[in-house]
């Protein structure tokens, strides 16, 4: 068993995640295309063998308990600013029934992700290279999403706006970020109290073999469901 393989399960299994062969299998494809990428065009920081599955792969899969608490067996998701596809392609190997959609602004790493879904067979994951505020601005998303995940890459207040726009009613936010995110939920709270987001949960973690702390910032979409008129409120 190679290095990062062992690394990966052994992670995987302190989380609670047993990872099947076919899905070490994707995982490896992933890795050996986000390395070649990398050396051409720094996706991201690798300093150890380490980092890759457990700071991206396993820190990914942090949000799978929210994914399960939504109770919808197929969920939209939308990843903002996903960069090199985290959290968004590592949910969608091990939870291949999401219907996933990848959004950033980089032309580069759009292309990468497009390249990257095409290695582990689903290049029918829609990949959009555009800003968030023009994706808004053309409201064919509009209430589109069950849930939207963002890792580390726009502030909580820059965040709820555009959740506020592409979750539908009962929607959540789940906004990754390294422990400590106490002044972005207080600048939150003014965006929060003009929108239908509203702050249910933080939930904080540990990332094994001390590679880290991180939080979950959940927030839920307030209304009501156009075709049946039921409240959405928590």
């Amino acid at each position: 068993m190679e290095q990062w393989e062992r690394i990966l399960r052994e992670a995987g299994e302190e989380m609670g995640i047993i990872f099947s062969d076919k899905q070490i299998s994707l995982f490896a494809e992933y890795r050996d295309e986000l390395l070649w990428w990398n050396a051409k065009m720094s996706l991201l920081s690798l300093k150890n063998p380490r980092d890759l599955p457990v700071k991206h792969f396993i820190d990914s899969l942090t949000v799978l308990p929210v994914l399960s608490s939504r109770h919808i067996m197929d969920p939209r998701v939308i990843d903002l600013g996903t960069g090199a596809g985290f959290p968004g392609i590592p949910l969608l190997i091990v939870q291949p029934s999401i219907r996933l959609t990848l959004l950033d602004s980089s032309r580069k790493k759009t292309s990468f992700l497009k390249t990257a879904l095409r290695k582990i067979g689903r290049d029918d994951i829609p990949v959009i290279n555009d800003r968030v505020e023009q994706v808004m601005s053309r409201n064919d998303l509009d209430g589109a999403f069950d849930v939207l995940v963002s890792r580390a890459t726009f502030s909580l207040e820059k965040l709820l706006p555009p959740a506020d726009h592409f979750l539908v009613p009962g929607g959540l936010l789940v906004a990754m970020k390294a422990i400590g995110a106490d002044d972005e939920l207080a600048k939150a709270g003014k965006v929060s109290s003009s929108s239908w987001m509203r702050y249910v949960e933080r939930r904080d973690l540990e990332l094994p073999g001390k590679a880290g702390s991180r939080s979950l910032l959940i927030f839920r979409k307030e209304g009501v469901f156009p075709r049946t008129g039921r409240d959405a409120r928590p």
